[in-house]
């Protein structure tokens, strides 16, 4: 007969913390039903170093003496309408578009509800809601919940290209009609322009020349100082983690970034991670002198044929309009919300509660779309 084993919780906080429980967060990874670069230690060692201001919290779980789950937790202060409410929630910035927790496949049982009896009796941080967002739906915590009943909320989606169960090459699952029109302008550009060749990241040694490059063609354009000024260039913050993160994983052989070139002018670029068999990429860029030539589509349809025979899945981990020309599948991403029984929690959950009503409300009345 199986012993269900007591779960215990510890906490620890920081690049301090998480280099403390390092061993148990590989060894919860290797296990997980998730093993998707965001569960990654080196992922949320970077999230640490470059992307927060105050020290994020590690709530590690054990069943007996096994480490079985770790989950990152930011504490911050938000304003809802004239609350200002004690948030506890994953690690929250524009660079994190997809996010987690690892927990093995093989627990007794039962943690979830456990995790979140300890939280409100000994919490890390005082607080009145635990929001987690970016919840795909493969991911370990929405299986967790899933089994407990809990409710998530609809919170986006990421477009990912995957092999068919009747033909196992991701070129077969790309829409003929674009790769067609891809290729078409693949040669007016070459006539113009020179030959294109999309180079890959091959030695860690070359990770600073490619990542210059890729900066320069994603700042190019309208994310540059004469547009919104997002490019990760102008970001210092995002800067400095996506170097790191692709400095981690490149180690491993998991950091990708091709740049596309005519000649020797880079004109597209993206930057990406290895996981398993499937090939993620965080960001993609082109230069918007060549636009009509349709650079960014180019150097996709490139990437994908490099990776054809050994990447089963490639994801764009969000979800931009022009994922549908290609014939990509959509993962839906969900929200988690619980309101603790603090005089702010519960006052935030009237609120939004009454807000989703009026919205129903308003949806629904006669003459209304």
């Amino acid at each position: 007969m199986h012993e269900t084993r007591p779960l215990s919780f510890s906490y620890v906080y920081g690049t301090r913390g998480l280099d403390a429980i390092r061993g148990d967060w590989e060894d919860i990874f290797g296990r997980c039903a998730n093993q998707s670069f965001y569960n990654d230690w080196r992922w949320h060692l970077a999230i640490q170093r470059h992307l927060v201001a105050d020290d994020l919290c590690y709530v590690r779980v054990s069943a007996g003496d096994r480490p079985v789950a770790i989950l990152p937790l930011q504490f911050t202060i938000k304003r809802f309408g004239v609350l200002f409410v004690r948030q506890l929630s994953f690690p929250v910035h524009p660079a994190i578009d997809l996010s987690d927790m690892p927990i093995v496949l093989d627990h007794d049982g039962g943690l979830f509800p456990a995790l979140l009896d300890r939280l409100r009796k000994e919490p890390p941080f005082p607080w009145d809601v635990l929001q987690l967002v970016q919840l795909a739906e493969r991911s370990a915590l929405r299986r967790e919940l899933r089994q407990y009943g809990f409710t998530l909320r609809p919170n986006g989606f990421c477009a990912y290209l995957a092999k068919g169960a009747q033909d196992d090459r991701l070129l077969a699952q790309v829409s003929k009609k674009q790769a067609k029109n891809v290729l078409r302008h693949l040669r007016n550009a070459e006539s113009c322009h020179g030959a294109g060749n999309l180079s890959q990241l091959l030695r860690c040694d070359d990770l600073d020349g490619q990542y210059e490059s890729f900066l320069q063609v994603e700042a190019s354009g309208w994310k540059g100082d004469g547009g919104t000024g997002s490019a990760i260039a102008l970001r210092l913050d995002a800067r400095a983690f996506y170097r790191e993160v692709l400095g981690l994983f490149c180690q491993s052989g998991q950091a990708v970034v091709n740049v596309l070139r005519f000649r020797d002018t880079p004109v597209a670029a993206q930057i990406g991670l290895r996981t398993g068999k499937s090939l993620n990429f965080l960001k993609i860029g082109y230069d918007e002198r060549f636009k009509e030539f349709g650079p960014g589509a180019i150097a996709l349809l490139k990437a994908i044929e490099l990776a054809d025979g050994n990447t089963e899945e490639v994801n764009l981990v969000t979800c931009p309009p022009w994922s549908d020309r290609w014939h990509f599948q959509h993962e839906p991403k969900y929200l988690f919300e619980y309101f603790n029984q603090t005089i702010y929690g519960q006052l935030l959950k009237s609120m939004i509660l009454a807000r989703r009503r009026l919205r129903l409300s308003v949806k629904h009345e006669p003459g209304k779309a």
